[in-house]
């Protein structure tokens, strides 16, 4: 292991492995033995990474793998929303690091996939638990594919260096700390989710849009109708009838 002891912007602290079992379960062991934050946990390689709803994260070296652990005041209602937060945060980064004719159609897909086009770039897995004080500690985990990705039949994938873009994880680091720490503070303002759900909407795909989403109770297909103000997904179903969902896997159909 090798840590810095500053980060991108001299702010977070920077914690290194060359290989571990999760950036995400490594950062939840520090919040469990007092450590506060803010501090960014990377990996050379995962050897249990993980996504969503306990799926396994493919981690081959040269992609990026990387936690994020503050600790928020009290129990913040609607915590779930970090995870939009987030999305906005990695795709304005993944921008960042094209020149402006060069940009690939980057876009987010709810809750927490980044693509490209269709393909997927990469994915957020927020976790949560309770410290001393009754305090809350986040664990906003990050996985990229930058130089490779992996091959599954169930969602077509893709990786950075494909477009143009090949940077390295120290790069990368850079932008979403310094777009993560924007977007945390226009969140943790009083009206800021406002904000985070314009830029989210910006970012995702056309409103009208068919897609599947299972929630756990089978799949209901019908269009993409956006966010609602607290930012579940709005779907209307192939009877007409609106949905809204707070979780859920969500597939794109062409």
């Amino acid at each position: 292991m090798d840590e810095t002891a500053d980060g991108p912007r001299s702010g977070p602290r920077v914690i290194r492995f060359a290989t571990c079992d999760s950036t995400n379960a490594e950062a939840l062991r520090l919040a469990t033995n007092l450590e506060r934050g803010p501090v960014w946990v990377l990996a050379d390689t995962q050897s249990a990474g993980r996504g969503r709803s306990g799926r396994v994260w493919s981690s081959e070296p040269g992609n990026f793998f990387a936690s994020f652990l503050t600790v928020l005041p009290g129990t913040p209602p609607r915590a779930y929303q970090i995870s939009l937060v987030t999305g906005v945060a990695v795709a304005q980064a993944m921008l960042a690091l094209f020149p402006g004719a060069a940009r690939p159609d980057l876009r987010l897909k709810w809750p927490n996939d980044i693509l490209i086009g269709r393909s997927k770039l990469g994915g957020i897995l927020v976790e949560s638990t309770q410290v001393a004080g009754g305090d809350l500690a986040v664990v906003i985990g990050i996985g990229l594919n930058l130089v490779s990705h992996p091959h599954v039949q169930s969602q077509p994938a893709c990786h950075l260096a494909a477009f143009g873009a090949a940077p390295d994880a120290n790069a990368v680091l850079s932008q979403l700390d310094d777009q993560l720490a924007h977007w945390l503070a226009v969140w943790s303002e009083g009206e800021g989710f406002a904000s985070i759900r314009q830029a989210w909407l910006g970012l995702s795909g056309p409103l009208g849009e068919r897609i599947v989403v299972n929630s756990g109770a089978g799949p209901v297909g019908g269009t993409y109708q956006g966010l609602d103000p607290n930012g579940a997904l709005i779907l209307a179903d192939d009877a007409g009838q609106q949905r809204i969902y707070s979780y859920g896997d969500v597939t794109l159909l062409g």
